[in-house]
């Protein structure tokens, strides 16, 4: 019984109800810290958080992330400063998949747009569906131990199928010729 008991006692803090989701903004590069492989990744507050020196950041808030997608979005991880810090997605508690591999002795500074491109950066774009999620990144891997680095969420406009053009298009040349037609058989 005294067992039965430790396992529960064990499996409470897994089953509690999530904290607080924090909303983020779309199109917005979060920084966020993280200290050692296999954390949940740290909101950005401390002597590890400077602003990106392109002015294009702001500091991450605790974890999990709420955001409300109407159309299909991205989930974009970039890791930054020094490489060797390799990341794992989370979407409403389901794992999304892992950064890219990294390669040791890159310096990408400290602006996400850059790093995002750099050979040897970790970086990831994972698709999120329409729909809320609550987002999380824990670290998979670190060679520093600890660091900081960035994410962020976009939702691409919605754009119209080639078809729906056509068919606005032809009605569009339509009108226009049954005017030009009317205007010229008026005396």
């Amino acid at each position: 019984m005294r067992k039965l008991l430790l396992i529960a006692a064990a499996l409470v803090p897994l089953t509690a109800a999530p904290a607080r989701a924090e909303p983020i903004a779309l199109g917005v590069w979060y920084e966020f810290v993280h200290q050692g492989e296999g954390m949940f990744v740290k909101p950005c507050i401390g002597f590890m958080c400077v602003p990106s020196s392109a002015g294009n950041t702001s500091f991450a808030p605790e974890q999990p992330w709420a955001v409300l997608l109407n159309a299909p979005g991205v989930l974009t991880i970039a890791d930054a400063f020094a490489s060797g810090d390799q990341f794992e997605a989370f979407s409403n508690g389901r794992s999304l998949g892992l950064t890219s591999a990294t390669v040791p002795f890159q310096h990408c500074g400290d602006n996400p747009a850059a790093c995002i491109d750099w050979f040897g950066m970790s970086s990831g774009m994972f698709a999120l569906d329409a729909g809320r999620h609550l987002l999380a990144i824990r670290t998979f891997a670190s060679r520093s131990g600890s660091g900081a680095s960035y994410f962020r969420v976009d939702a691409p406009a919605v754009v119209p199928e080639p078809g729906s053009l056509i068919l606005l298009g032809s009605g569009l040349y339509l009108v226009r010729r049954l005017r030009q037609r009317t205007n010229a058989s008026r005396p």
